[in-house]
């Protein structure tokens, strides 16, 4: 199982940590990755005034906005768990 975990401390909430989770449950679901992705919550771990933090196992990222969160899906979950269908879109 991969572990997802997305800043949900006040600076994160505000710059859209909210949506960004719900976007990521959206794409589990539209991919049928139930069970195979645990989403969780983390607090201020970095500088998140400056943008939204997430981690994917030990990788950490910076600067993700609700805009960017499908393709970061795409491009960084889902080539984790299944790296046939990296960067697919469902229909």
């Amino acid at each position: 199982m991969l572990t997802v975990s997305i800043c949900v401390g006040q600076s994160c909430h505000e710059k859209g940590s909210a949506e960004i989770v719900s976007v990521f449950e959206q794409e589990i679901r539209q991919h049928g990755l139930e069970g195979n992705v645990a989403l969780t919550g983390m607090h201020c771990s970095d500088p998140c005034f400056l943008s939204t933090t997430v981690r994917v196992g030990e990788r950490v990222f910076r600067g993700l906005s609700p805009q960017d969160a499908r393709d970061f899906f795409l491009n960084e979950i889902l080539p984790r768990i299944r790296p046939e269908d990296s960067g697919k879109r469902p229909d």
